[in-house]
């Protein structure tokens, strides 16, 4: 326990997990409008949030490991979600 130390995330990669966070963050693009318009509160405090971790963990891996996943991500199913 390190309780005078910050906060650090590690955060394991493959390609499978790759290509789920380019599937979802490409849903909540996609929905963005109609997930601002049914819920205000809701996308400030949780899609708006889940979209920039999304990028923030895609800008992490390589242009090639994204390239790579990018086309089983059309594939990955998505649940409704709102």
């Amino acid at each position: 326990m390190c309780f005078g130390c910050e906060a650090k995330r590690v955060v394991l990669k493959d390609q499978k997990l790759l290509t789920e966070w380019i599937a979802y963050s490409e849903w909540i693009k996609e929905n963005e409008q109609r997930l601002k318009f049914n819920n205000p509160e809701r996308w400030e405090s949780h899609w708006q949030l889940k979209l920039t971790e999304y990028e923030a963990l895609l800008a992490e891996c390589s242009r090639a490991e994204v390239k790579a996943a990018e086309p089983f991500a059309r594939d990955v199913k998505v649940p409704f979600m709102d």
